[in-house]
């Protein structure tokens, strides 16, 4: 949650993932909070807030492969359509210190098992019980087995379903106390000092007890919260302590691109490796101030060649170091919601220079297995045409039927990269690549034969960006190499100059059908034109993945 504010009053704002935004035509959601009150706004907050949830959910079932690319379509078009025109009306009941004190009695008898009558379902949890897809909220109230039963045999009734879908089950009981051992007592301690802060009296109130015995639920992480969640909690905490609004909104933007870079995990299955590759990713964007990556994500940045002194500072990057170290210290040491911090006594090489890493043997081919796997034809295309051109993601997603040729000397296809079909990087990206026997043999002169206009006309360079990052965590290809560069679109272009400079091409000829100027002979680059098309055959046809 982003809570903003303009000319003293309250904005709820919420940044749409890049990945998201072929399907949400805005790039983010904005709503008055009408409330100069920062506790009144967040209790306010909460309706969208909601939503938010339910989006994010959505988008991690759809990246665990849990949802048809159809279904992920159509509910997050529902959900954004009800966010965007929920009308903004505010009960009179709208006092934040009733709400949490109301909240703080509920789950104080949830503690101790009595059972308490569940609301009946809104609008938007039945447009999502419809569908099959429901939040944790949603979840508590749809189904009927559920509505009579005391809350805590609720949550565990919830987890043990969930452990069944894994093949593992727990006794009823044995759930139930581990519910009341751990995750009451926690809920119960976050929201006394929510109150505590509303009344404006210092947090001195113990953890309340629900059982004499209390344990940790660090040794679960399968059951630890989300990192949207946690990121939010700890900001209030912070807030508490008096954190400054200048460095909440630091935070702010940290958090943004936090979950854009790492997605939106629990907590507990976090690793230290996911901690050190999240700041190296952010070290490599550009600074927002800088016209050309204004308005542009994390994710979209990656792709981009981004100069040293355009990216941020490290001084700025080792910010979200310090903010990682604090929030899995706030995990440990305050919530005991994990044992250990991954994130401590982290030492990153900021200051050094990273660039685009090319993938190995196994991770080639687990690209090319991919390309018969994936749902959506396109995704097919990207992956076998950047293995085997080598080709920018700009360039790919531009091709024309037309831009599919008959060499008439060699009798070979090749592809013309033009800008004619949109724009390229350099007058060197104009040229002709042939056509791999492996491109051939998967079907791409029939994909081309009678095309006029794009092959692809609805893909857009951010999709690409998004779906390759959710496929790489998929297949279980780390974002990084050894020596922190980053892994991702491009990186089949390096691969592919990489493979070839391992079996000998002559670098002048790697670089004319890769469209890189030739700058290999000094003063003799200049006497050296464009090689005909059966001269650079064998660069293509070296590209065996084995």
């Amino acid at each position: 949650m982003l809570l903003q504010k303009r000319s003293q009053i309250f904005y709820f704002r919420w940044v749409v993932p890049a990945d998201m935004r072929y399907l949400i035509p805005q790039t983010e959601l904005i709503k008055s909070l009408r409330t100069k009150c920062e506790a009144t706004a967040l209790m306010r907050s909460a309706r969208w807030l909601d939503i938010v949830q339910r989006i994010r959910d959505i988008r991690d079932k759809f990246r665990m492969n849990e949802l048809t690319a159809a279904n992920y379509e159509e509910v997050i078009q529902l959900l954004w359509d009800k966010a965007k025109n929920d009308p903004i009306k505010f009960p009179r009941s709208d006092n934040p210190l009733a709400t949490v004190s109301g909240r703080l009695k509920y789950f104080t008898a949830m503690g101790h098992g009595m059972s308490i009558p569940r609301p009946e379902l809104t609008g938007l949890d039945k447009l999502t019980d419809k569908i099959g897809i429901t939040n944790k909220a949603s979840e508590l109230t749809a189904h009927d087995q559920y509505m009579n039963a005391p809350p805590d045999a609720v949550i565990s009734l919830m987890a043990n379903e969930a452990l069944r879908n894994e093949g593992i089950s727990v006794p009823d009981k044995e759930m139930r106390k581990k519910v009341s051992l751990d995750y009451l007592p926690i809920e119960i301690h976050r929201l006394q000092r929510q109150l505590n802060f509303l009344e404006g009296r210092e947090d001195t109130l113990e953890l309340i007890k629900v059982s004499s015995k209390a344990t940790s639920v660090s040794s679960v992480s399968t059951n630890t919260p989300a990192l949207s969640q946690v990121l939010d909690d700890f900001l209030a905490f912070k807030v508490i302590g008096g954190l400054t609004e200048k460095i909440q909104k630091e935070y702010h933007r940290y958090i943004t691109d936090v979950l854009d870079l790492m997605g939106d995990k629990p907590v507990g299955e976090i690793t230290r490796r996911d901690i050190r590759d999240c700041i190296l990713s952010y070290a490599d964007i550009g600074k927002r101030n800088l016209k050309v990556y204004r308005g542009l994500s994390a994710l979209e940045m990656l792709e981009m060649d981004i100069p040293v002194g355009d990216r941020v500072a490290p001084k700025t990057a080792d910010g979200l170091r310090k903010l990682f170290q604090g929030v899995f210290s706030y995990l440990v040491k305050e919530v005991e919601v994990l044992k250990d911090s991954p994130a401590r006594d982290l030492d990153l090489k900021l200051d050094t220079s990273r660039t685009y890493s090319s993938c190995n043997t196994a991770e080639t081919l687990l690209w090319v297995k991919a390309a018969n796997d994936v749902d959506k034809p396109w995704q097919k295309w990207m992956l076998l045409l950047g293995l085997y051109t080598g080709a920018r993601r700009g360039e790919l997603v531009q091709l024309r039927g037309e831009d599919i040729k008959l060499d008439s000397d060699s009798g070979r296809h090749y592809i013309l990269i033009t800008d004619d079909a949109g724009s390229v990087k350099t007058s060197a990206a104009i040229r002709q690549v042939p056509i791999h026997q492996e491109l051939i043999n998967a079907g791409l002169l029939d994909l081309a034969a009678g095309v006029s206009g794009r092959l692809f006309p609805d893909l857009d360079a951010h999709q690409v960006t998004g779906w390759f990052t959710r496929y790489r965590e998929n297949i279980g290809i780390p974002s990084r190499d050894d020596f922190g560069n980053r892994k991702v679109f491009h990186s089949f272009r390096h691969t592919v100059i990489t493979k070839l400079r391992s079996v000998g091409v002559p670098v002048e000829k790697v670089q004319q059908v890769i469209g890189h100027e030739k700058t290999s002979a000094g003063v003799t680059d200049r006497y050296t034109h464009t090689f005909p098309l059966k001269d650079v055959l064998g660069v293509i046809d070296s590209l065996v993945y084995e």
